[in-house]
C-alpha cells in the first residue's frame, strides 16, 4: 500500500509542476531527480541488505524511498527561484531545508534503513545528524571538514575575497564575494563558482540574486551524490575503531562524487555553455526556465 501511495504522490508532483510552455523540460528534470534518487538508493539498499532479505525486496524498498526523496530534492530546487523572483535571500534557507530533507531520505534508504530512521542537515560548516530511534547519541553535531578545502579554493580563486555574513546567515551556506572578475575554463566572465559546501560570487554580476540561486543549485547537486556513501559503506565499516569513532562523532567529510560526472559533461564556451547538464539544470531552476 505504501508503494502505491508513493507512486500516486510522484505522479501528482509530475503533473502539478507542469506548465504549458515548459512542461517538457520540467518533466525531464523531475524524472531525472526522482529517478536518480530512486536508482542510487535502490542500489545502495541492495549493497547494504541483510543476507536473509531478498534482492528484489531490498532494491524496491530503497527505490521507492529514494524516489520520494528525489521528488523533495526537486521541490527544493524549484523553491530556489523565489530568491530571484522576490529578490530576497531568505528564501534560500527553506529551499535548502526541503532539499536536505529529500537528500536525507535518499541517503537513509541507500543504507537500507527503515523510512525516517535518519535525518541530516548541513548548515555553514556544521553537519547535524538526527536519529530519533537511536538508543545511543540520537543527535550529533560534527565539523564539516570539507569546508577547509572550500576556503583554500576560494582563496586561490580570488585573493581579495571576503565572507558575506548576511547572505551566509540567510542561505544557511557559507558565502564569499569579491569585486574582482572570476575566471573559468574556456569562459572568462563567470560570475560565481560553487565548491562543496560554499560558493563565491563577484559583485560584477549583473544579477547577484540569479547568480546566488544558480550556485545554490550546484551545492544541491553536490549533496545529491552523497548517496554514494551508502555504496561504499561496507568498506568504510571495516576501518579501525578509533578512526570510525573520530568521523562518526566529530568530523564529517563530503567526498566529491559529483566532480567526475560534471567533468564528463565538459567545459564549453559562451554559446554552448549550457550543454553541460549541471550548468543547464542550475540555470533552469535559478531562472524558472527563462534563459
Amino acid at each position: 500500500m505504501r508503494y502505491v501511495l508513493l507512486t500516486i504522490f510522484l505522479f501528482y508532483c509530475t503533473f502539478a509542476s507542469s506548465q504549458p510552455r515548459r512542461d517538457k523540460t520540467d518533466f525531464k528534470l523531475l524524472a531525472y531527480n526522482v529517478g536518480f534518487g530512486g536508482l542510487t538508493a535502490g542500489i545502495g539498499a541492495t549493497i547494504n541488505k541483510p543476507k536473509e532479505m531478498p534482492l528484489h525486496r531490498a532494491f524496491l524498498n530503497g527505490f521507492y524511498q529514494g524516489c520520494f526523496g528525489g521528488a523533495l530534492q526537486y521541490g527544493g530546487k524549484k523553491l530556489i527561484h523565489q530568491v530571484v523572483k522576490h529578490e530576497n535571500y531568505w528564501y534560500g534557507l527553506p529551499a535548502k531545508l526541503v532539499h536536505n530533507t529529500g537528500a536525507s531520505i535518499v541517503q537513509n534508504a541507500a543504507l537500507n534503513r527503515p523510512f525516517g530512521r535518519y535525518w541530516n542537515m548541513d548548515l555553514w560548516f556544521l553537519r547535524f545528524d538526527f536519529a530519533p530511534d537511536a538508543e545511543d547519541n540520537p543527535f550529533r553535531v560534527r565539523f564539516n571538514a570539507t569546508i577547509l578545502f572550500d576556503i583554500v579554493a576560494v582563496g586561490v580563486q580570488s585573493g581579495s575575497c571576503s565572507v558575506d555574513w548576511g547572505k551566509s546567515l540567510k542561505l544557511g551556506t557559507l558565502t564569499f564575494y569579491t569585486d574582482e572578475p572570476l575566471y573559468g575554463h574556456r569562459r572568462q566572465d563567470i560570475v560565481g563558482r560553487a565548491y562543496s559546501n560554499s560558493f563565491i560570487y563577484t559583485l560584477r554580476s549583473r544579477d547577484v540574486h540569479k547568480t546566488v540561486a544558480h550556485e545554490m543549485i550546484h551545492l544541491f547537486q553536490y549533496r545529491e551524490y552523497l548517496s554514494f556513501n551508502g555504496w561504499v559503506n561496507p568498506f568504510v565499516s571495516k576501518a579501525p575503531a578509533g578512526l570510525k569513532n573520530l568521523f562518526h562523532n566529530y568530523i564529517y567529510i563530503e567526498p566529491p562524487y559529483v566532480s567526475p560526472f560534471y567533468y564528463m559533461q565538459g567545459y564549453h564556451g559562451k554559446e554552448n555553455y549550457y550543454r553541460n547538464f549541471y550548468e543547464y539544470e542550475a540555470e533552469w531552476f535559478a531562472t524558472n526556465g527563462y534563459f
